[in-house]
C-alpha cells in the first residue's frame, strides 16, 4: 500500500517534466540548412542528403545518420577521406543544420581496363562505345558515371544482336590508402544475332513486307532497337488511318465495312518480327 502511494506522487511529480520536455521536442523541427566548405556538384550532392531532414525533430540518432549519409554522398563523387561536422542552431522552436565539410584528397582513376572476348572482341562498332565512355584515366572517381558506362556498354551488346552477352567481371575497385582507383569491365560477347523471317497474322501481308523490308530483311544484322523503333512507328501509322477511316466513311458504310476495319486492327496488333538466327 505504502509502495502504491509512493509509486503515485512519483508519478505526480515527474510527468510535467516529462511531458514540458516532449513538447519541447515536439515544438523544435528543422527547417533549413547551410553547407560550408563545398561548391558546385559535390555541394549539390550533399544538398540531395540535407533537403531530406526537413521536418524531422533533432536528435543524436539523426545526426549520426545524417553524418553518415553525406559521407556516402562525398564517396560517390570520389572522395573517399571527408571530414564532416553537423551541428544545428536553434531559434524559436527551429533548428537548422550547419554542416562543415573538409572533402579532402580526392580519389582518381589510375587504370583503365576494358576487354572484349569471343566472336564480337573484333567488331568495330563495339570497340567504338569504349571511345565514349565518360571515364577517363587520372579523373576523379564519379559512381554515376562508372554505372553510365556499364549501361552504355549493355544497350550497344542489346542493339548489335549480342543477346548471349555476359559480364565476366565488372568491377570499381577503391584503394584509399593510394587515393586510386581501377575499373574493370570484362564482357563475353557470345553470338552475333542475325535478323529472322517476318511474320504477320493476315494472309495479305504484302504491304506489312514491303514497308518494313529494308529494314528487317532477314539475313541482315540484328539491330533491335532499330527494329523496334520502326515497328512502332509503323503501328502507330495504322492506328492514325483506322482513325481517319472512321471519320472519312458515313455510318451507314460502317457496316459494310466491318471485315476491312477488323482486319486493320488485327494486322496493328498480331504484327511480329521472327526469331533471331545465330550467325555461322
Amino acid at each position: 500500500m505504502i509502495f502504491c502511494r509512493f509509486f503515485i506522487l512519483l508519478s505526480i511529480l515527474i510527468w510535467p517534466a516529462v511531458t514540458a520536455h516532449a513538447a519541447v521536442q515536439q515544438a523544435t523541427t528543422i527547417t533549413g540548412y547551410s553547407i560550408n566548405g563545398l561548391s558546385g556538384e559535390l555541394e549539390e550532392n550533399v544538398a540531395l542528403y540535407l533537403v531530406q531532414l526537413k521536418g524531422e525533430v533533432p536528435s543524436r540518432q539523426l545526426q549520426r545518420y545524417a553524418s553518415a549519409q553525406v559521407k556516402a554522398s562525398m564517396r560517390a563523387l570520389g572522395y573517399y577521406h571527408s571530414e564532416v561536422e553537423l551541428s544545428l542552431e536553434r531559434s524559436e522552436g527551429k533548428a537548422q543544420v550547419i554542416a562543415n565539410i573538409i572533402p579532402g584528397k580526392a580519389t582518381r582513376i589510375a587504370r583503365l581496363d576494358y576487354q572484349f572476348s569471343g566472336p564480337g572482341e573484333d567488331d568495330q562498332q563495339l570497340q567504338a562505345v569504349l571511345d565514349s565512355l565518360p571515364l577517363q584515366q587520372g579523373q576523379v572517381v564519379h559512381h554515376g558515371q562508372y554505372d553510365s558506362a556499364k549501361s552504355a556498354i549493355d544497350r550497344q551488346l542489346l542493339e548489335l544482336g549480342y543477346f548471349d552477352a555476359k559480364w565476366q567481371q565488372s568491377k570499381l575497385a577503391i584503394n584509399r590508402s593510394q587515393h586510386s582507383a581501377e575499373v574493370v569491365l570484362h564482357v563475353q560477347t557470345g553470338p552475333r544475332y542475325d535478323m529472322g523471317r517476318l511474320t504477320s497474322a493476315l494472309i495479305h501481308q504484302q504491304a506489312t513486307i514491303f514497308i518494313l523490308w529494308r529494314i528487317l530483311k532477314p539475313g541482315s544484322p540484328t539491330v533491335l532497337l532499330r527494329c523496334q523503333n520502326s515497328i512502332l512507328r509503323y503501328r502507330k501509322r495504322l492506328t492514325l488511318a483506322a482513325s481517319a477511316f472512321m471519320l472519312i466513311f458515313p455510318l451507314g458504310l460502317m457496316a459494310r465495312c466491318r471485315f476491312v476495319w477488323k482486319s486493320c486492327i488485327n494486322h496493328k496488333i498480331a504484327l511480329k518480327w521472327g526469331a533471331a538466327t545465330q550467325r555461322t
